[in-house]
């Protein structure tokens, strides 16, 4: 098993910096160990809250950051959403999948 990161949350209180003892493992692969061997500690998985681009429909940014032209999420056409003809048929753009909820609803697992 290897690590890519290991780094232990901060909280700020005031003016000074405290420890927590949340630790966050970043690892290669796909495998989840029970437990990492230092100290025996329980691992538990993380579900990372998707940020989805509502300007292109990417996931990983939000629309504040986003460089790219503004993407239907309708239709894949260059044109918003408000203007789209086509708005019968919602699909999501990065899975194909018909969702009438907003697909920023989703959870990517990590």
């Amino acid at each position: 098993m290897s690590f890519l990161e290991i780094r232990r949350s901060v909280k700020r209180k005031a003016t000074v910096i405290v420890f927590t003892k949340t630790i966050k493992i970043t690892q290669i692969g796909s495998t989840i160990p029970d437990k990492i061997a230092f100290e025996m500690h329980r691992t538990q998985l993380f579900y990372y809250k998707s940020r989805q681009c509502s300007n292109y429909w990417e996931f990983g940014h939000s629309q504040k950051f986003c460089h790219s032209l503004i993407i239907c999420r309708s239709c894949s056409f260059n044109h918003s959403e408000k203007e789209c003809k086509e708005n019968d048929e919602e699909k999501c753009e990065s899975c194909g999948d018909d969702n009438e909820e907003k697909n920023t609803k989703k959870k990517l697992k990590f």
